[in-house]
């Protein structure tokens, strides 16, 4: 794959300073930096011996060689995900495979592809340019929008709706029941029968082994843009708010409502039918058990605001000394009487 400089720039929109007809065939690290390649400076460092044929990316208001080769952005991270996109390399994939069971009420764009031993259930609709991977088991009633692809061995339960441009990784549940149990009479757990489905809007990521849980009545929904870690547990009829993102080992306990623009850290737990605001930063191995609806950085069991739970931790480094001062106090009181 070969880019000219000047398609690159306009790609990660930034104003190049060079070489407009140069070459790019790779996205490297800095230190790696050779002919007809690309690197990311996140500094305004510019290194001693940059190629003639090569090419860099620096921060706005970099003070840059004329013999260098650059392009400006504002925002260095973004350009960075936009180089990664440019150069992230999909085979074309289409047609059925012969392996795979298709039903004959699916209704499939001839322009997507069903990978090795995939089963696709009756009723099934599959977009545009979708790319079904090996060993996907989608049932009956699905729906997926166009361009979103879905890694092997992930099952998607009947009557999920999977919007567009969604990347769905390795070995996710989607639309299994949620966890729901009722004690009867005679002391048995009666299981309450999730009816609901799951709806999961555009541009959203679900990594690896993570599980999405059906509404008992209604929806389960992840609304669009929100990106979800590794190893996630999402519950029956929660709702995920618009460009949320989710770390590895989360889980969000059932009707819980999650707002727009959050961060849920790594192994934080959410109980049920809590609602959680817009613009929320939850800090890792948080434990939320009531609601949240300021904006602001959250930390610690029970989740507090950041300057109280930091003010809290740095008490309780002090309590053995603090105990012992207690003690001392206290027998002095005792031999004065």
């Amino acid at each position: 794959m070969k880019f000219t400089a000047s398609y690159i720039a306009e790609a990660i929109r930034g104003r190049l300073r060079g070489q407009a007809t140069l070459e790019v065939e790779r996205l490297v690290d800095p230190r790696q930096l050779e002919s007809n390649t690309v690197a990311v400076l996140f500094t305004k460092d510019i290194p001693k011996e940059i190629p003639a044929d090569a090419l860099i990316v620096v921060p706005e208001g970099t003070s840059i060689p004329d013999r260098v080769n650059a392009i400006e952005v504002p925002n260095p991270k973004l350009a960075f995900a936009r180089l990664t996109k440019l150069f992230h390399y999909q085979k074309e994939l289409r047609g059925i495979h012969e392996t795979a069971v298709v039903s004959p009420s699916a209704q499939i764009s001839e322009d997507s592809y069903i990978g090795a031993y995939s089963v696709i259930g009756e009723n099934v609709k599959i977009g545009s340019g979708v790319r079904i991977m090996e060993h996907v088991v989608v049932m009956d009633g699905v729906e997926i929008g166009n361009n979103t692809v879905i890694y092997p061995n992930t099952v998607i339960y009947p009557d999920v709706v999977i919007g567009k441009d969604c990347i769905i990784h390795s070995g996710c549940v989607l639309g299994s029941d949620g966890f729901g149990f009722v004690l009867s009479e005679e002391g048995n757990q009666e299981k309450v029968y999730h009816l609901g489905k799951v709806l999961i809007k555009d541009r959203v990521e679900i990594g690896a082994n993570t599980t999405i849980d059906r509404a008992v009545l209604g929806e389960t929904i992840i609304d669009t843009d929100v990106k979800i870690d590794n190893l996630v547990q999402i519950a029956h009829n929660v709702r995920v708010g618009r460009s949320t993102v989710i770390a590895s080992q989360a889980g969000i306990a059932g009707s819980s409502q999650i707002g727009q623009y959050c961060m849920i850290g790594g192994q934080v737990g959410i109980a049920d039918h809590l609602t959680i605001g817009d613009k929320v930063a939850l800090g890792a191995q948080s434990g939320v058990n009531k609601n949240i609806t300021k904006p602001g950085v959250y930390l610690g069991t029970p989740a507090l605001e950041l300057h109280r739970t930091l003010r809290i931790w740095s008490i309780l480094q002090k309590l053995p000394e603090l105990y012992k001062k207690l003690l001392r106090f206290l027998d002095a009181q005792n031999e004065q009487r």
